[in-house]
């Protein structure tokens, strides 16, 4: 048994996951469902709990009726993975701290690598940042339309999919449902991709 140090955490699975060595060999698909399902999005100050995990569900979702292909669709589901070891930092503290240092964005980064390659994608999802990036922004849309009280009114008028009711995701998952529809999301993905 592996002790606990000041580099890395346990997981859901009972796996230590370091990050100053980040281990391929320690990615669990079920540990990062796990605890995508139980962060809160928006620091806790939504209209009710939105999980990390729902988000992603939803990212899904809006590159499917974008007509996205599969390939997409997993990297939407998969984008915040990072965040399963991380937690879930706002954007404008990533922004405040980027400021004075790279090192949150290098490790995301880094983790996200290790994620792929612990999971066997290493190199199936390269090149879609800018496709999942705009489509985060959609979603981001979407959740301020139906979670903060602002409905989103102060994002500018090109935001992307600002207005837009995709109808596809209940915002309203429990963190069960966030964690099973992860799940059956990224199982189904990889038995059509073949990976």
């Amino acid at each position: 048994m592996r002790e606990q140090n000041h580099s890395n955490i346990e997981t859901y699975g009972g796996k230590w996951f370091d990050f100053n060595a980040p281990d391929p060999a320690t990615v669990d698909i079920t540990d990062i469902a796990k605890a995508l399902s139980r962060l809160c999005r928006y620091s806790g100050n939504c209209s009710r709990f939105y999980s990390v995990g729902e988000h992603s569900c939803l990212c899904s979702g809006i590159a499917h009726l974008d007509g996205h292909d599969m390939r997409v669709r997993l990297a939407c589901l998969l984008h915040d993975t990072p965040e399963a070891y991380t937690a879930d930092i706002p954007g404008p503290v990533k922004k405040y701290l980027l400021q004075y240092t790279n090192a949150l964005s290098e490790l995301e980064d880094r983790i996200y690598d290790v994620i792929l390659e612990g999971l066997g994608l290493a190199g199936c999802l390269f090149g879609l940042d800018d496709i999942v990036h705009e489509i985060d922004q959609k979603a981001f849309a979407y959740e301020e339309l139906y979670l903060m009280n602002s409905r989103g009114e102060w994002l500018p008028d090109d935001w992307p999919g600002k207005g837009n009711d995709y109808d596809i995701v209940s915002i309203g998952y429990t963190p069960n449902t966030a964690y099973r529809t992860f799940l059956d999301n990224y199982e189904y993905f990889r038995e059509e991709l073949k990976i």
